[in-house]
């Protein structure tokens, strides 16, 4: 590989590593500033919002298709809210008429999630986890090029200082000129 597709390669993995992460502790970040402020409260599923991926071109309720939870609860100020989900699966996880807890914001209720370690956690982790692994796959490489680069440095001034060695007279000082010596 030469050392221009070398960089390329490793900033291929360090920068998606990087973004990835960053992503990831945007997502981690965010998730955290809203479980601080957000109320738990029981909620009943009340049904589904099918909607279509936008590049699976599948038909609705197919295999390119979401299930929205649609869920109702009280407010803290006792009113009645039904609130589709943001995050949808293929299959419906929890049936009709279930009982769920569910966090919302109280200064904006129709930002909520139904509670579980998939909804709060799974995005900012697996971003995480996919930029770590990134960016230690650069950087090894990194470190592996870098040992093999000293190597061959190594290699090269031994081959030099033998090459030296060998022609006469290049380790000899420069002789002086007779007939110049203290006149």
């Amino acid at each position: 590989m030469s050392g221009i597709e070398f960089v390329v390669f490793v900033l291929m993995f360090v920068g998606s590593g990087a973004v990835f992460l960053a992503i990831g502790l945007a997502l981690l970040f965010w998730m955290r500033r809203f479980l601080r402020t957000a109320v738990r409260t029981p909620a009943k599923v009340v049904g589904y919002e099918v909607r279509s991926r936008r590049s699976g071109g599948g038909s609705l309720g197919g295999a390119g298709a979401f299930q929205h939870a649609k869920v109702e609860f009280e407010d803290l100020n006792g009113r009645k809210r039904c609130v589709t989900m943001n995050t949808g699966s293929t299959s419906r996880p929890h049936p009709q008429g279930a009982q769920v807890d569910l966090l919302y914001n109280p200064d904006n209720p129709e930002e909520a999630q139904i509670e579980s370690f998939l909804n709060q956690w799974l995005f900012p982790l697996a971003a995480i986890g996919v930029g770590g692994v990134l960016l230690i796959i650069g950087l090894v490489a990194t470190g592996v090029r870098g040992c093999s680069s000293t190597e061959s440095a190594a290699e090269l001034k031994r081959q030099g200082s033998q090459q030296l060695r060998a022609t006469p007279g290049a380790s000899s000082p420069p002789a002086a000129s007779p007939g110049k010596s203290g006149e």
